[in-house]
């Protein structure tokens, strides 16, 4: 792989906001993008919840350090934001994705996930006029999303050399990992769409949705499953249902109890509807 010294990476990330359609208002009918309605909260932070504040549990399972983690900090928080998102990146001479274990990650940097699933950078994203930010949450004519290049692409300081793998992670979704090497397709621009298809995350284990988000693919798309509130890597009972039932109806707020990202805590929409379906899921990211 080409070395670059400045790796512009464009991930196309969807979270599973939304498992049905419907439910607390997350999802309004088919054809339409994800909610924004925790990024209106007055709790929502301009700061990152990976990098700013050491130690993150948020990081993955096992030790973590933030010391390779970039933290961002807004003076207010733009239109079309879902939520914070980490993105983390793996250098490994090996030839798959299970050698790109936890001693490889060569950088990390949150970034703003938009109601599209373009994940963007923060203070770029910030910086756009208004229809420089309506260019990355929806689509004009035959220009898609992917490559769209007035939206801002996150931008990593690093030396390449070998095989580069991302992974993604949220503060109460299952951790993901590209299934293969991403590789430049233009320059330093490294694109990779996890959206596509479950085949794109190691072990396939992200959700398949059809007719969400307003971006124009026949077949659905493929989303991060929902459930591991204390990010250890799994959705099981004895913990991220457990945990959840003892913030059923607490003021509405940002916190990563909120499954479905309506602000509140509750047992069906957050519970039964979004952690109970995804039991035993384990994230495919290798320690």
């Amino acid at each position: 792989m080409v070395s670059a010294n400045r790796l512009r990476l464009q991930a196309v990330c969807v979270l599973l906001l939304y498992l049905f359609c419907g439910v607390a208002g997350a999802q309004t009918g088919p054809g339409h993008p994800m909610t924004v309605f925790l990024s209106s909260l007055t709790d929502f932070p301009v700061s990152d919840p990976y990098c700013t504040t050491p130690p993150s549990r948020f990081l993955g399972a096992g030790p973590q350090s933030t010391e390779l983690c970039t933290s961002v900090e807004l003076p207010s928080i733009p239109v079309g934001v879902v939520d914070w998102i980490l993105v983390e990146l793996r250098e490994t001479s090996g030839s798959s994705v299970e050698s790109a274990g936890g001693d490889t990650v060569i950088a990390r940097k949150p970034g703003l996930l938009l109601s599209s699933g373009r994940v963007v950078d923060a203070t770029d994203y910030r910086n756009l006029d208004s229809a420089g930010r309506n260019s990355c949450l929806t689509e004009s004519g035959t220009l898609s999303l992917e490559a769209n290049d007035n939206c801002p692409d996150l931008l990593f300081e690093v030396t390449l050399n070998d095989n580069l793998y991302v992974v993604v992670r949220h503060r109460n979704h299952v951790d993901i990992i590209s299934s293969v090497a991403v590789v430049a397709t233009a320059g330093d621009r490294y694109v990779y769409d996890f959206s596509s298809s479950l085949s794109t995350v190691r072990r396939g284990i992200q959700k398949n949705f059809v007719g969400h988000l307003s971006r124009r693919r026949g077949v659905g798309f493929a989303m991060m499953a929902s459930g591991d509130v204390n990010q250890d890597g799994s959705v099981l009972q004895r913990t991220d249902a457990a945990v959840i039932r003892g913030h059923f109806g607490r003021p509405r707020a940002y916190t990563e109890y909120d499954i479905n990202m309506d602000g509140f805590v509750n047992q069906v929409d957050d519970l039964q509807d979004y952690i109970l379906g995804n039991l035993g899921l384990f994230s495919p990211v290798p320690r």
